[in-house]
């Protein structure tokens, strides 16, 4: 850039979707497509080293060149909350978690896949549980929204985080996107224990059964 001698770097769910086109129209030196925390560091330190590396850095091609590259998302640390504006929650009071990354749905409306991979990898339920917890904590945060792609596939693993919620008293209301698929009488059951006020139906299920 003219204005700095600073590098530029694109990332985001925006660029990682159509990052060759938006790179060319904004001129940018960098570009970070899809999870950023390990990728953006390894880019950090090789340019502090006085290395050149690549100009489109994500975190499945950067295993090759980096081990690090694709952790289990509970070695990353969580995201920095105190930054946010406090007045964000004072207006809407929504807090945002994820329990895993990845979809291994191929809904043709969706890029959750293009954007975090086709590999679902889960958390820990009792940390999500503590950080549910934890954020319920804070003032003015009211309500939260599972930001998965899908809640309850794997069910195995969204039924325990239901249970870890409610083993901590349910802290905070809660909705979050769910398929018709492994969603049954006693894993709804759990996530309303939990705290659970409501789900969002991808329009895949716009069929008699899945209304039913």
């Amino acid at each position: 850039s003219d204005l700095s001698p600073s590098p530029l770097v694109l990332g985001g769910a925006g660029f990682s979707l159509r990052p060759r086109e938006l790179m060319a129209q904004l001129g940018a030196d960098y570009g970070v497509i899809g999870e950023g925390e390990r990728v953006l560091s390894y880019l950090v330190d090789e340019l502090s080293a006085g290395r050149q590396p690549p100009r489109f850095l994500d975190h499945e091609s950067l295993r090759s060149v980096n081990p690090r590259g694709r952790s289990e998302l509970d070695q990353l640390p969580l995201p920095a909350r105190d930054l946010v504006d406090p007045r964000y929650y004072l207006l809407d009071g929504t807090e945002n978690i994820q329990t895993k990354r990845g979809c291994a749905f191929r809904c043709a409306y969706c890029d959750y896949p293009d954007l975090e991979g086709s590999v679902v990898r889960l958390r820990d339920p009792e940390r999500v549980a503590d950080e549910v917890f934890m954020r319920a904590q804070v003032p003015n945060v009211s309500f939260l929204f599972f930001v998965d792609s899908v809640f309850n596939v794997p069910r195995r693993h969204s039924l325990a985080v239901c249970q870890a919620l409610t083993a901590r008293g349910a802290p905070l209301p809660w909705v979050a996107y769910v398929s018709p698929v492994q969603l049954d009488e006693e894993l709804v059951s759990a996530m309303a224990q939990s705290g659970c006020i409501g789900v969002e139906i991808g329009s895949d299920a716009g069929t008699r059964e899945g209304l039913k």
